[in-house]
């Protein structure tokens, strides 16, 4: 018998973070130091890992709105935003990430030593999460990952355009640049 996805996908708002970070960070050295930049970039990617999925069970829709819920995502300049995302960093990465405002770019640039991020990931989660529906939890971060390859103008992009996200478009500094006002 299959369990719902709180057990399946009980993945919590830092767990998320960290995951993303790891996955999308690009390798400074091969003593695990890393960088991520734009927190426009990092926004999206919360947004897609919860939004850009096809979800038929029950017990799973729930789940995924309760952390929909969580980072409660809103309109904003660039697209959909979550104040959530900025307090955790502000707060629980405090003093695992390190960032720099980039002038004249989408935000920041994060530094981290990877090892600090696995810190976050409960490995019981992780177990459940491998052990109770693998081919799902490895889509999921198989579609992280290729989201995280792609550069910020194609994230906007694939947001801008797709026609589910368009109520997170309203307060959009750029929409027009997407031929959508």
């Amino acid at each position: 018998m299959k369990q719902n996805l709180k057990s399946q996908i009980n993945i919590t708002p830092e767990e998320l973070l960290a995951l993303i970070f790891l996955l999308c960070g690009e390798k400074e050295n091969n003593e695990g130091k890393k960088t991520f930049k734009y927190t426009t970039k990092l926004q999206k990617l919360v947004f897609l890992a919860l939004y850009d999925q096809q979800i038929e069970d029950k017990n799973k829709k729930d789940y995924i709105e309760s952390l929909r819920q969580e980072f409660n995502f809103k309109p904003y300049h660039y697209g959909p935003y979550s104040q959530k995302i900025q307090i955790l960093l502000d707060t629980i990465f405090k003093d695992k990430i390190t960032y720099r405002k980039l002038p004249f770019t989408f935000g920041d640039e994060y530094k981290y030593d990877e090892n600090d991020l696995k810190d976050f990931l409960n490995k019981e989660t992780i177990k459940d999460l491998v052990q109770s529906d693998k081919d799902r939890f490895y889509r999921w971060l198989g579609m992280i990952e290729y989201f995280g390859k792609k550069d910020l103008p194609w994230l906007l992009e694939y947001v801008y355009k797709n026609p589910e996200y368009q109520l997170f478009l309203t307060n959009s500094k750029i929409i027009s640049k997407y031929g959508l006002v």
